[in-house]
């Protein structure tokens, strides 16, 4: 399976997302985060989640320890891990899930979201 996040910074995919007009999200994650190291492992390596991502979203990984992450904990008021948040292309929040997320709960939040852009 192709990795689900891209290995650009987050600021490019802030301007390729503007440029294409696509919704971004930034999964939150941790080293101590068993939840999300089982989403590493199922949710995030489900063959549909990563093909709707693909076709439809920018998605990045951020560990809490990365400088943007911590800025974004505060602004964000992230209180649990994992959190994921969306972004339209302008980068207003749009959305977030909090918790572990199977794969098919995960995939219904992405048609969701998609669903209201």
């Amino acid at each position: 399976v192709e990795d689900l996040f891209t290995r650009l910074p987050l600021e490019e995919v802030k301007q390729k997302a503007k440029a294409e007009k696509k919704i971004y999200y930034i999964d939150f994650s941790a080293e101590w985060c068993q939840p999300c190291k089982l989403m590493d492992a199922t949710t995030f390596r489900d063959y549909e989640v990563v093909k709707f991502t693909h076709e439809n979203f920018y998605a990045v990984q951020l560990d809490m320890t990365d400088f943007d992450a911590i800025e974004m904990q505060a602004m964000y008021k992230i209180a649990a891990l994992p959190t994921i948040l969306f972004f339209d292309y302008n980068g207003n929040l749009i959305d977030r899930a909090t918790g572990m997320q199977t794969g098919t709960l995960f995939l219904s939040k992405l048609k969701e979201i998609k669903l209201k852009s």
